[in-house]
């Protein structure tokens, strides 16, 4: 079933690598980067991204199965853009942070982060709070320590399907 995940939202995943790269700069002097060092490290981020983009596109795709299978979700109808956004960049930053490349895994998670929080504003949803406590957890490098393997995608679902939030955004 991933590779039929992947078949499906390998068009959603290439437009979102797109977003993640137009939103690294930004996430990038948020989470401390040197200016010195952005045009290097932005060159670097670019090239794993593009280097290991089918690895990446199977490893979102089998996160999104292994989750959809886990909870009994049917595929056809449930894979959101949070799921999308979460898996894929999640699937980006191990591959940064396999390669040694921390400040730029950093960097990454910021921008899935600001995606996600961008996300819930589209609801007209704002969760400062969530979005502090996300940062910590990024500073850290602690996803899977700190909220397990899909804690992340979780909470902000369920912040954006919660009875307040979808009469607010209603």
């Amino acid at each position: 079933m991933s590779r039929a995940i992947e078949i499906v939202l390998k068009d959603s995943f290439i437009k979102l690598v797109g977003v993640y790269l137009r939103s690294f700069p930004r996430a990038y002097f948020k989470a401390g980067g040197e200016p010195a060092d952005y045009g290097k490290n932005f060159a670097v981020y670019k090239s794993v991204i593009e280097s290991y983009r089918d690895d990446v596109f199977r490893a979102a795709a089998s996160g999104i199965n292994k989750y959809l299978n886990f909870f009994l979700i049917r595929a056809d109808a449930s894979v959101d853009e949070f799921k999308i956004i979460y898996f894929l960049g999640r699937a980006i930053e191990r591959r940064l942070s396999e390669r040694g490349l921390a400040p730029m895994a950093k960097a990454h998670s910021y921008a899935m982060v600001g995606l996600l929080d961008f996300r819930l504003q589209t609801l007209d949803i704002k969760k400062p709070r969530l979005t502090k406590a996300m940062i910590l957890v990024a500073d850290a490098a602690a996803w899977e320590e700190q909220l397990g393997q899909n804690g992340c995608y979780l909470i902000y679902k369920t912040v954006a399907t919660t009875p307040e939030c979808v009469e607010k955004a209603a």
